[in-house]
């Protein structure tokens, strides 16, 4: 969307979606709708429509609280009375509440009231379209065959070439088919009216399609660039060819590659445009028919473009808006010669016109008759209905009653069907018209035939117009009845219709269909009866649609599309202190100098209730298809007064305005429009406090430190949820003036009421995040609570509003980091109290930035592998008889593996996610068997890797960005943003610059460790073509946190094909590193007691460390959960402190023992003796000093060690590995740690209880393997089964403790004698035999080697290692696999060797 930033031409007055503007090939189109209203998920206009006629359910949080609220009756008499008295306070609470607005029978008047005359000022040509058959310009020119044609000076086409990128603004379907991608803006008529050059499939001539059943993708009609260029160049080469006003090619073939490469092909580049006569314009037009074809099929292979393969270049002549007078029966003739000569209509294929009657409503003061003797004399034949089957012959027009029983005046009629007037008003004025809107719950009765009726088909005379020459007052219609159409009516047609509601009213305000109204039919068919060629198997004239709507809004204007409001000017503008550019700049200045002199909807409310026209437009859609229609009525002429002649007369037929009637409502003169204005005042009242309070003071001051050129970089920033608040109330506004649905975001209008209130009333409501304040004199302004601000469920980012508005005019960058910032401060205030409960407030506050930033990082990764792969297999995957199509399958396989993982940048299970991520970017098995390649950096530990994102967050600029920041993608501004925002966090918190950045420095650190984050692609390293590293993270160069990383070591030696080593030799290497890496993620039942000196380094818990809740008697004793949870933070948030560290070495190495970890008393009364000649004593005085002797204590922990390792039956929850560690290592800790909730507990005086002791005294954590653990010492053989504390056993202090946590880690760390001799001391020759057998030491000599299998979820499990089968993996699309093929774990669906890992024996 970058390159369709408009700044402030956004808020133009013909900017929008469907006028022919700029707008990029990609960029969406969504009818009458301004891009920068568009909302992303916005509302469907059939939505509105259904809920005008049924109710819709909700069941929602939102929904239910919705409905719990209270609904108020809304009269608008109430409006109206605080409108004028300026009640800001009771309109925001109106605002913040469920209504339904009533409209008073004060503002109403009953349509059918016979002191009303309906008027019809005229039929109006709005829109037409004319689209050629031919290849070429012919359409353009003038009817030639009319004397002096020819010769006319003032006709004129003018050529321009920079309008490539403009969006065709009329109906794509008229064209038989999606012309996205395929229409170049050529050039204006000297009318105005846009010429396009568009090119059509020939099936969309051959095999026409009905208008209606095409299918629009609503991608931009705009060429890509390249195309535009080749259209560009055929045109030249046209007027080349002519010898037109010296223009002159340097080649037939000019290069495309850019605008400015085919400028230098011709010499008359600085103008661009060409302004032809009607003699150049001929040799021009023939010239481009005759050598087209000729000239393509040489071009050369940058030329050919799948748009142009079996397609014809067509002209399409578009003009919008127009709104110009067809005329009247007087000027017929002079009217008719000049469409005759406009255009030549021999080579037009289809044209679609759109010809709109006005209706008017006038109060009558009085009425005054006709002379009866006059009427009868006039017309000695006079009937009562226009209706030629069902009419009677009046006998005497002077006895005939003048009104029916409700007041109105009983028509007459002439034998013609032409109504005979019997009175006149008196006293009418134009300035009295009453307000006309539709009764959108009744608009249904006009597309469906009355039961019984009769379709009759008319033929109509417009010559004579008597009424039309008598001041256009109309009640009926004038017409000639041709009986030999006259047929009975086929079944009403299902016509589509949809509803805009304005002012909230639910039900009241404009309507569009897909046909067009039942009383219009017969016309139609008649006409198009007339005018089809017989046996062409076709109409001439087809309806297409219609809409009806009141001409009030042509005032609200500034151009034929739309008003002031819907352009979300206010938006734009509260989002300018964002701006970092430039030109970003400026256009906030400009904007908000705008604001500044009148906001825009005080401004639109000025100049709606300036007044001008006031009518009910009835606007109908009808293509003329020239297949179908005779060959003598293929000129302008005949097409006026056969077609639009008599279908101005047929407007004022009775039965078409009485079917208006029956739907319109009309308003007083006092009430319309002010209406408008009325209801949207309490939304108008919220926005413009908030922007008043919350907004515009920081814009203000911004502006006021310009201009005395301080010396401040940082501009002040609003809030960015009051320009969220601000959109939305826009928005409201915007529908409020329209009913367009597009401009409503579903889900946060949802969530936020707005959508609730109209789905169920029509009137808004404001949900209660919006606190409502006391008005200006009460100095309370309104606030937005954030933590009531919703979020989206998956990404827990907060719903926005103004993203287009923002993308529109400064674009994307700018939002993103605007909505950046709107994410972290919604975050904060949604940010649960528990979270990261250890740390202070503002460091929980800079972790929850770091955490949006690092998660922005991983997204950018997951996009730049994505995109850069895609880059490379794309083409391949496209051309099925590829050499590395095999490759290529491999490759997009394990990228949609990799996508799908939960942390992509983690090493995973046995290395899985980095041999996936290496399968996904490596070209073939030889990259892949030698791993991700290297950057220039290596390796690097997290604080390295937290200070360049923290030098790159104070950057200034966007090329500043350096890898492994990617430049395009979201981490960067989230990065800057959560810098600055922290700054200030931090400052109010009155910490100093150091502390700051010591405190942002931890956040990111703990961040990166928490999302585990282990590698991602860096800079390309200098090569001799490239000096300097690239400016792009690459998948070609990856850096790695951690230590370094080991030599890999030769592949198994079983015999393996060359491509299973290959394979093999990716998946060692990967899975080398990742043990080599001290941060990725491990599992500490694949660790072998030998192995475990190569983890003691890393700071993080194994990946299998959890304590399910149901293993915890939190009910009956809930201090154990307590003590459990306290431990389980102590390892999460301290797992390097000593004692923490110590806990898990020893429970690490009694999980492996495990479950033989179990004792007798059998030895109690042998030892009794021994321990006691020790006179081991119990700890004395305040400082816990042991009374013993060091060598006693050590004396008699060895007795203690005497008592064999057992394994006791039928205890539960010894056999789980990783249960029994995280167990183990919390009870340790809860008894060494005298802080503990446990140690407080005996130190109170409590018993630990029977729910302790039936918990830990089968699992064998008690005093005794304490002792034999060598972190306690006994007093007594009783410790055998007594456990008291300081009775039969001591703890070890904190000093001894210490230093056994020395002798721990020496032991560990003298690999490979260490571990075996603390595993011989601690569980005895049997207890080590027992180890060894199970292969925690593999290289013991006497070890008796077990091989231990993989254990592997159903995704992880490998092949035979001499399978000759293995190859990369495939999707097989042609054998049934398709896309998703690759989800199956079959061998073929290409998984590597994983290394053979040893397990122990249960």
């Amino acid at each position: 969307m970058e390159q369709a930033v408009l700044g402030a031409e956004a808020f133009h007055e013909f900017r929008t979606a469907r006028d022919d503007e700029l707008a990029p090939a990609e960029a969406l189109v969504e009818d009458g709708v301004p891009v920068t209203m568009v909302a992303d998920d916005g509302v469907d206009q059939e939505e509105i429509t259904r809920s005008i006629e049924e109710e819709m359910l909700h069941q929602s949080r939102s929904a239910r609280a919705y409905e719990d609220a209270m609904m108020h009756t809304l009269y608008l008499s109430e409006l109206e009375e605080i409108h004028k008295g300026a009640k800001y306070k009771k309109a925001m609470d109106i605002a913040a509440r469920k209504n339904r607005l009533v409209i008073d029978d004060k503002y109403k008047v009953d349509p059918f009231d016979p002191n009303i005359m309906w008027m019809m000022p005229g039929v109006y040509v709005d829109h037409r379209l004319i689209i050629a058959r031919e290849l070429g310009f012919d359409v353009l020119l003038p009817n030639i065959d009319r004397p002096g044609g020819q010769y006319d000076h003032t006709w004129q086409f003018t050529i321009d070439m920079k309008k490539q990128h403009h969006q065709f603004g009329g109906d794509q379907r008229m064209f038989g088919c999606d012309m996205a991608g395929r229409m170049l803006r050529i050039g204006q008529t000297q009318s105005d009216e846009d010429v396009w050059l568009c090119l059509v499939p020939n099936d969309s001539f051959d095999y026409p399609v009905d208008p209606h059943k095409v299918v629009l993708s609503k991608k931009s009609t705009v060429m890509n660039s390249q195309l535009s260029l080749v259209m560009i160049a055929s045109v030249l080469y046209a007027l080349h060819t002519a010898r037109i006003q010296d223009i002159r090619l340097t080649q037939d073939y000019p290069p495309v590659s850019s605008s400015q490469a085919l400028n230098r092909a011709w010499d008359c580049s600085d103008r661009g445009t060409f302004k032809l006569s009607i003699s150049e314009m001929k040799k021009f037009a023939k010239a481009y028919k005759n050598n087209f074809e000729k000239w393509y099929e040489g071009a050369p292979e940058s030329y050919r473009f799948p748009e142009l393969e079996d397609s014809i270049p067509v002209l399409a002549i578009l003009n919008y808006g127009q709104n110009r007078e067809v005329g009247t029966a007087q000027t017929i003739d002079q009217v008719s010669d000049f469409w005759d000569r406009e255009i030549d209509y021999k080579p037009v294929w289809r044209m679609v016109i759109a010809l709109a009657a006005h209706y008017a409503a006038v109060p009558v003061q009085e009425w005054r008759l006709y002379n009866p003797q006059n009427v009868k004399r006039d017309n000695p034949e006079i009937y009562d209905s226009d209706e030629p089957f069902h009419r009677k012959l009046v006998d005497d027009i002077l006895t005939y009653p003048l009104l029916d029983a409700n007041g109105l005046e009983k028509r007459v009629y002439r034998p013609d069907g032409t109504r005979i007037k019997r009175r006149r008003a008196i006293g009418v004025r134009s300035s009295e018209r009453l307000g006309i809107m539709q009764d959108l719950s009744a608009v249904q009765r006009l597309f469906c035939a009355p039961s019984g009726a009769y379709d009759h088909a008319m033929q109509l005379d417009p010559l004579d117009d008597p009424d039309a020459r008598d001041g256009g007052n109309i009640d009926d219609a004038d017409m000639d009845l041709n009986e030999q159409y006259a047929r009975h009516a086929p079944p009403p047609e299902d016509v589509a219709y949809t509803s805009y509601p304005h002012f909230f009213s639910k039900n009241i305000g404009q309507w569009q269909a897909e046909g067009v109204m039942q009383p219009m039919l017969p016309l139609i068919r008649s006409l198009s009866e007339e005018l089809s060629r017989p046996g062409s198997g076709g109409k001439a004239i087809v309806p297409l649609n219609s809409q009806c709507y009141n001409t009030i809004a042509h005032s609200t204007r500034f151009s034929a599309r739309h008003h002031l409001a819907q352009k979300g000017m206010l938006t734009a503008t509260a989002a300018g202190p964002w701006a970092t550019t430039p030109k970003a700049r400026n256009t906030a200045n400009r904007l908000f100098g705008k604001v500044s002199y009148s906001l825009p909807h005080d401004r639109l409310v000025n100049q709606l209730l300036l007044g001008g026209d006031n009518c009910l437009r009835v606007e109908n859609n009808f293509l003329i298809d020239f297949d179908h229609l005779r060959a003598e009525f293929r000129n302008g002429g005949d097409i006026y007064r056969r077609f639009i002649m008599k279908y101005q007369a047929f407007c004022r037929r009775s039965s078409l305005l009485d079917a208006i009637k029956s739907v319109s409502v009309l308003f007083t003169r006092s009430c319309f429009p002010h209406i408008y204005v009325w209801c949207g005042y309490p939304f108008a009242v919220t926005m413009k406090l908030l922007w008043m309070h919350h907004v515009q003071p920081h814009i203000e001051a911004n502006a006021n430190l310009a201009n005395s050129q301080a010396a401040v970089s940082t501009p002040r920033m609003p809030n960015p949820i009051y320009v969220e608040a601000i959109s939305v109330l826009e928005r409201l506004l915007n529908y409020n003036y329209t009913g367009a649905a597009k401009v409503l975001p579903r889900r946060l209008m949802m969530e936020l009421w707005p959508l609730r209130g109209i789905l169920e009333t029509g009137f808004p409501a404001l949900w209660p995040g919006l606190v409502p304040g006391s008005g200006p004199s009460y100095g309370r302004p309104p606030f937005i609570n954030m933590s009531l601000w919703p979020v989206d469920e998956e990404t827990h980012r907060p719903l926005v509003s103004s993203r287009r508005t923002q993308e529109i005019t400064y674009g994307r960058p700018h939002f993103v980091a605007y909505e950046t910032l709107l994410h972290m401060k919604v975050a904060v205030a949604h940010m649960p109290k528990t979270r990261w409960a250890e740390t202070s407030h503002i460091g929980r506050e800079l972790r929850l930035l770091a955490d949006i930033v690092m998660r922005a990082f991983t997204a950018d990764v997951l996009d730049l592998v994505t995109s850069q792969v895609r880059a490379e297999i794309d083409p391949i995957l496209a051309d099925r008889g590829h050499d590395d199509l095999l490759a290529a399958r491999t490759r997009r396989t394990a990228l949609r593996k990799w996508l799908e993982v939960e942390h992509p940048l983690d090493w995973g299970v046995q290395a899985d996610t980095r041999v996936v991520l290496t399968q996904a970017v490596s070209r073939d098995p030889i990259e892949a068997a030698r791993g991700l390649g290297k950057s220039a950096r290596g390796q690097m530990s997290v604080k390295d890797f937290v200070d360049i994102l923290m030098r790159i967050a104070t950057t200034s600029g966007m090329r500043s960005v350096r890898p492994p920041v990617w430049n395009r993608g979201q981490c960067w501004p989230g990065l800057r943003t959560a810098y600055n925002d922290g700054s200030r966090r931090a400052a109010r918190a009155g910490m100093t610059p150091a502390q700051t950045m010591a405190v942002m420095r931890e956040a990111f650190t703990y961040i990166i460790e928490e999302q585990r984050i282990r590698f991602f692609p860096d800079a390309l390293t200098p090569t001799q073509g490239r000096r300097l590293p690239s400016t792009e993270p690459s998948i070609r160069s990856w850096s790695t946190l951690g230590a370094a990383v080991q030599a890999p070591v030769a592949g198994r030696s079983a015999p393996l094909t060359q491509g299973e080593r290959l394979q093999y030799q990716m998946s060692q290497n990967s899975l080398q590193e990742m043990q080599a890496d001290p941060n990725s993620a491990w599992d500490s039942t694949e660790v072998l007691i030998a192995e475990y000196p190569q983890y003691l380094a890393r700071p993080s818990l194994p990946s299998n460390w959890s304590v399910p809740d149901d293993t915890l008697p939190s009910k009956t004793q809930p201090w154990i959960a307590e003590a459990y949870n306290w431990g389980q933070t102590q390892f999460k948030t301290k797992r390097s402190d000593w004692m923490c560290d110590l806990a898990f070495h020893l429970a690490f190495l009694l999980s492996k023992m495990a479950p033989a970890v179990g004792f007798n008393d059998d030895l109690k009364e042998e030892l009794k003796e021994p321990i006691e000649r020790l006179g081991l004593k119990a700890p004395q005085g305040r400082g816990n000093e042991h009374a013993s002797e060091a060598a006693d204590i050590r004396e008699g922990i060895k007795l203690i060690r005497t008592v064999p390792w057992t394994v006791r039956k039928g205890v539960k929850g010894v056999k789980d590995e990783s249960l029994y560690l995280v167990h183990a290592a919390i009870v340790l800790l809860l008894w060494m740690n005298k802080n503990s909730p446990l140690r407080r507990r005996l130190e109170n005086g409590e018993p630990l209880g029977d729910p302790w002791s039936r918990k830990h005294q089968p699992k064998s954590l008690t005093p005794v393997n304490f002792i034999r653990l060598g972190i306690a010492y006994p007093l007594s053989s009783g410790v055998l089964k007594n456990t008291k504390m300081n009775k039969t056993w001591v703890m070890f202090n904190e000093a001894q403790l210490k230093q056994r946590h020395s002798e721990v880690l020496q032991m560990l760390n003298n690999a490979p004698a260490g571990p075996l001799a603390l595993v011989r001391s601690i569980f005895g020759s049997d207890g080590t035999s027992r180890l060894v057998q199970m292969g925690h030491f593999p290289d013991t000599p006497s070890a008796t080697r077990i091989a231990r299998p993989v254990t592997r979820a159903p995704a992880q499990r490998a092949p035979s290692a001499s399978s000759s089968k293995r190859l990369l993996s495939s999707d097989e699309e042609e054998g049934g696999g398709g896309d998703g093929y690759w989800t199956n774990d079959d061998t073929e669906a290409g998984e590597f060797y994983r290394p053979s890992r040893r397990r122990r024996l249960q």
